[in-house]
């Protein structure tokens, strides 16, 4: 007896060793081929390397965490200057625990991450074509029409949160596809997790959390639904939830202050469709939006007529991507090429990310052509005419691609950029963002120098060090600036999308001098397209005084406080408290009005010293 069953194991061994023998060059080649998109996501990611001004933001913010000062811009002040959330604890943890100089972490952590995502969304693609036949030859189609293109590689490293973007959807989306294998499956608590964090990774990304969680709470087993919805509705709100209170309570706000200095919940359709035709066109998109809807999208919903789950996992992806391209637009775009909207992007390919070589498929292969062209030749306007802000929409030109380090933008120790500085003093950077000039004024007893008002705060704040202080004239750091109202520019030439509050000088002196003083508007930077006419002389000083007694008003007061007065206890509540008219608030460019608005009808005793002169 025990011979024979020592023959019968013997017997059954030979086959399955067979098997497997002869399914080694399959799994091989198909390794082979997945990791083309990969190889290339990591090799023009690195050629593109490069640490954008926005990115050092992120990155002196970190440098403040790491420092014992908190997630702020300037010491003592509260201020949520970064879009990134995630991005920004990453960043800073991967800072502690390693000897690596932040900018290169920024850049190497951004190319994993993304490439992470690229391998997840074609891993999560395949499985969701299960049961297919394990001998089945997959393709990267999705995969190659979204490494394919120029801003891909751009935004691969850049020092923002964009590749966190894609290693997080590539996650879902393979999360999802196990979650969607059977309709018994029921989704972790891990990964519910997971699946809200997009109002971490950036605000509009809660439109992907969102729809994930209905997803999986409408389509769970019946058998003991309700408690595995309330499980799968704490771990996905756990998270969000637990930063939104600290947010409101920290910086007396319920969105980031680049959302309020950005007016994101506005709308421009016409400035945003610009933006989207400024993606769009220079890559001939609408070649592979159409081959994939025939030769990725329609064949599995032909294929998977009786698998619901995964249906529905493709069909949530697809319209998720639609519409946080259309929240794009809608809100007017952004100043940087594409850059907002390749989260979208990889979002519609990330569902056909990878596809069985099969005939019904063919119609795929048509985006052989177009991804050669893509790759080789083609370029947006802002590189083929050399106008680098054409559209009023910029793309880094090619001599910056390969600067990381403040020494490579020569910002670093002795650098061409960083010799202005003189010592404990007030600084402003001229109109043009060319110079950064010294002028020795009063300033009050509550500024401490060296301060600089800056129009660009990325990479001359990082490299001016985390002692030297900041006030941000286009408001993304500087919660008063970000409340301003916004109105039409002062001259021919518009403001950048994101970049439409410059605060007027009159404001500048009121904030940085001391009362009774009399500044000089020379000595206050001016945008020719600012909010308000500029002004010389008493004009001048009696806009300043308008501005001084403004800045006392209750409304303007306790927005300055939420940021600037020393938390405790009693203050995070009542930053909580108000964190909801703080939002709303929006304080007028003209100092005059800004005082009637929020005081009353009174003339304030310096103005009426200027006036009586």
């Amino acid at each position: 007896m025990t011979a024979r069953l020592t023959v019968v194991e013997l017997d059954e061994e030979v086959p399955l060793a067979a098997s497997d023998r002869a399914s080694r060059p399959r799994r091989s080649l198909q390794s082979a081929i997945f990791s083309l998109p990969i190889t290339g996501f990591l090799v023009t990611g690195w050629a593109h390397r490069w640490i954008t001004e926005d990115g050092f933001i992120y990155l002196r913010i970190v440098h403040q965490v790491g420092a014992g000062h908190g997630p702020g811009f300037n010491i003592g002040q509260r201020v949520e200057a970064y879009t990134g959330t995630l991005w920004v604890g990453i960043l800073a943890l991967a800072d502690l625990l390693t000897p690596i100089r932040l900018e290169w972490l920024a850049v190497l952590l951004g190319l994993g991450i993304g490439a992470a995502g690229v391998t997840l969304a074609m891993a999560g693609a395949r499985r969701l074509w299960s049961p297919a036949p394990d001998s089945a030859l997959f393709i990267p189609f999705g995969a190659v029409v979204f490494v394919a293109i120029l801003p891909v590689w751009v935004y691969a490293t850049s020092g923002l949160e964009t590749s966190l973007a894609f290693g997080w959807l590539g996650l879902c989306l393979w999360i999802l596809s196990g979650w969607a294998r059977t309709p018994e499956t029921r989704l972790s608590t891990w990964g519910a997790v997971v699946l809200g964090l997009g109002w971490l990774i950036r605000p509009e990304l809660v439109i992907f959390s969102t729809a994930f969680f209905a997803l999986v709470v409408v389509l769970e087993p019946r058998e003991g639904a309700r408690r595995a919805r309330l499980r799968i509705a704490c771990g996905l709100l756990a998270l969000p939830v637990a930063y939104q209170i600290f947010r409101m309570g920290y910086f007396g706000s319920l969105v980031p202050n680049t959302a309020i200095a950005k007016e994101g919940s506005s709308a421009n359709w016409s400035r945003g469709w610009t933006y989207f035709r400024d993606f769009v066109d220079p890559y001939w998109l609408w070649v592979p939006a159409v081959l994939m809807l025939g030769g990725g999208y329609l064949p599995f919903a032909l294929a998977s007529a009786r698998r619901t789950r995964a249906r529905w996992v493709v069909g949530t992806f697809l319209a998720c991507g639609v519409l946080q391209a259309t929240y794009v637009v809608a809100v007017g775009g952004d100043y940087a090429h594409a850059r907002l909207l390749l989260p979208g992007y990889f979002a519609i390919c990330a569902p056909v990310a990878a596809i069985p070589a099969t005939r019904r498929h063919l119609a795929a292969l048509l985006v052989t052509p177009w991804a050669f062209a893509a790759v080789l030749t083609l370029r947006p306007d802002q590189y083929t005419s050399g106008n680098l802000f054409a559209h009023l929409i910029v793309m880094p030109p090619k001599q910056d691609l390969g600067k990381v380090t403040t020494s490579d933008w020569g910002w670093g120790p002795g650098g061409q950029y960083n010799r202005w500085f003189s010592g404990p003093a007030y600084y402003y950077q001229t109109s043009s963002g060319l110079r950064i000039v010294r002028v020795d004024i009063p300033v009050a007893n509550d500024v401490h120098l060296p301060i600089g008002a800056f129009f660009g705060i990325g990479i001359s704040a990082y490299a001016a060090g985390d002692q030297f202080n900041i006030l941000d004239l286009e408001g993304l750091a500087d919660t008063f600036t970000a409340h301003l109202e916004s109105t039409p520019s002062m001259s021919a030439i518009p403001r950048f999308p994101g970049h439409e509050k410059p605060l007027p000088a009159p404001w500048i002196a009121a904030r940085l001098t001391p009362p009774g003083s009399r500044p000089a508007a020379v000595d206050f930077p001016v945008l020719g397209n600012g909010l308000i006419p500029a002004t010389t002389g008493v004009q001048f000083q009696v806009q300043v005084a308008w501005a001084r007694a403004a800045l006392k008003c209750g409304g303007i007061q306790r927005i300055l406080d939420a940021a600037d007065a020393p938390m405790s206890p009693k203050r995070f509540a009542s930053n909580l408290l108000h964190s909801f008219s703080n939002t709303r608030t929006r304080i007028p460019a003209d100092p005059e009005t800004a005082y009637r608005k929020f005081c009353g009808t009174d003339i304030p005793p310096e103005v009426q010293s200027l006036l009586s002169r």
